[in-house]
């Protein structure tokens, strides 16, 4: 028993004397790391240059012992680099404001050191400018000419963007700034089912136009659209299976293309457009040989027949399929917009229908008002063919036919004049100030033959180039201008 006791005292001692006595205790310095030279708020543009170098001051640490993570969002929970600077093209997911934060870790030590928080609001080059549409060999090209960015301002093959595969060729192009997002569409012409819409902030995929419809017991057989129409004001319109689908609203979950127009006709994509803001949709009947008519004014329900002519000539009568149908685009509230129909009648002899809508009723019926029938060809020293383009703006209608852009008056008894000679042929005009226009040319590059102008209309200086870019696309054949 005694011997047990003196073996406690004497483990007692020992281990007292360890406590006491800490020489034998390793202590590890870690060192520090001090994080400094970033803002608290920076300007990013969408898929352009960003650049974040910090100052990194180090204490009892090697640089090879550091790695480096540039996290994003409110949470840090996603990386945008793991390099010391950061240096990248700004992507496009991100959104308009994020907070970006440089965590360095100790990889020896598993210790982290973090910065500040910056704040970077995010813009972009492609909130306004020209979407181009060109074709290139079998496929389309997708181009955009920013007029925010002046030192780099044409953006190349943006379908790239969406997918890894080439764009299939596509036969309309349209803007939809009615909704909370602007978005830009594509009708692909052999596969009108695939019809997609893109983001038009920062030209990333968004949906296919058949997620807009609701019911599609509706529609007769698949779904095929040949044309859509996004007016001013008013109801939407998209031109499908031989039917035209109206919706009024704004929101795609709540209000969606359900029910087509009631009527005996059917329309492919072929249209245009009266009143201000465009609001109503006139299209070229193919079962009647006649114009129909739907829109704001008389109910997007129905669809309107033109039967008690009040001008040249008479509208109920059969019609031949027109060449072109667009809009007289005009710029102004004072002034209401014409829908325009070039037709070649059966003497072979062209004519410039003109075609407006009134907002009146007439023992509860909208009234109509037209006036046409004066012929083109007689007044114009120009071949119309299968190239000839149109392009209908501010009471003008001007015709590119080869390299020669012609404006038409039809306000002032259809005066017709020279415009201007292009350097090489003319593939598409487009309405874009009441003093100007757009005009795509084909200079016959192998690669990229596509050239983009912005010509005068203006009276004091008519024809003169305002501005030029060349190798923007393709052969363009579609131009919208962004303005959102």
């Amino acid at each position: 028993m005694k011997n047990i006791i003196l073996l406690l005292i004497s483990a007692l001692a020992l281990l007292s004397s360890c406590i006491e006595d800490d020489s034998s205790i390793m202590h590890v310095d870690i060192g520090d790391v001090t994080i400094s030279g970033i803002a608290k708020e920076y300007f990013a543009v969408v898929r352009e240059p960003f650049k974040i170098d910090p100052i990194i001051e180090l204490e009892g640490i090697a640089e090879s012992d550091l790695k480096y993570y540039w996290v994003y969002g409110s949470n840090g929970e996603d990386t945008l680099s793991t390099e010391r600077v950061l240096d990248i093209l700004m992507p496009d997911y991100i959104g308009s404001k994020t907070y970006i934060t440089l965590i360095v870790e100790n990889a020896r030590y598993k210790t982290k050191y973090e910065s500040e928080s910056a704040v970077v609001t995010i813009g972009s080059h492609f909130e306004k400018g020209w979407v181009l549409l060109s074709d290139k060999g079998e496929n389309s090209y997708l181009s955009f000419i920013s007029e925010s960015n002046t030192e780099s301002p044409v953006y190349h093959d943006l379908y790239a963007n969406i997918s890894d595969q080439p764009m299939k060729k596509g036969k309309q192009l349209f803007i939809d700034t009615r909704s909370s997002d602007t978005y830009i569409g594509v009708i692909p012409e052999d596969a009108p089912e695939e019809t997609f819409l893109i983001e038009g902030d920062y030209f990333t995929y968004s949906h296919l136009l058949s997620e807009e419809f609701r019911n599609f017991d509706n529609l007769d057989g698949e779904f095929k659209p040949n044309a859509v129409f996004i007016p001013g004001y008013g109801p939407r319109f998209v031109m499908t299976n031989k039917k035209i689908y109206p919706r009024s609203g704004s929101t795609y979950d709540l209000d969606k293309y359900s029910v087509p127009t009631y009527g005996d006709y059917e329309v492919r994509d072929l249209f245009g457009s009266t009143d201000y803001l465009g609001r109503n949709l006139v299209a070229y009947d193919y079962k009647n040989k006649q114009y129909v008519f739907v829109g704001d004014y008389g109910g997007s329900r129905n669809i309107s027949t033109f039967s008690s002519p009040d001008g040249d000539f008479d509208l109920s009568n059969p019609i031949e399929e027109p060449l072109w149908m667009g809009s007289s685009s005009m710029l102004s509230y004072y002034l209401d917009n014409e829908c325009l129909s070039v037709v070649k009648d059966a003497s072979g002899q062209y004519k410039l229908h003109q075609i407006m809508v009134e907002n009146t009723r007439v023992n509860d019926v909208w009234g109509l008002y037209l006036r046409s029938g004066y012929p083109i060809e007689s007044d114009l020293p120009v071949t119309i063919n299968e190239n000839t383009v149109f392009c209908g703006t501010n009471g003008f209608l001007y015709i590119g036919n080869d390299k020669d852009i012609k404006e038409r008056d039809l306000v002032r008894n259809g005066i017709t004049r020279d415009l201007v000679t292009m350097p090489h042929p003319v593939t598409c005009i487009a309405p874009f100030t009441s003093t100007s226009i757009a005009v795509a040319t084909n200079s016959g590059d192998p690669e990229l033959p596509g050239d983009f102008y912005i010509i005068s209309i203006d009276p004091a200086n008519p024809g003169e180039i305002l501005q030029k870019y060349e190798r923007v696309g393709g052969i363009i054949k579609h131009m919208k201008y962004k303005n959102l």
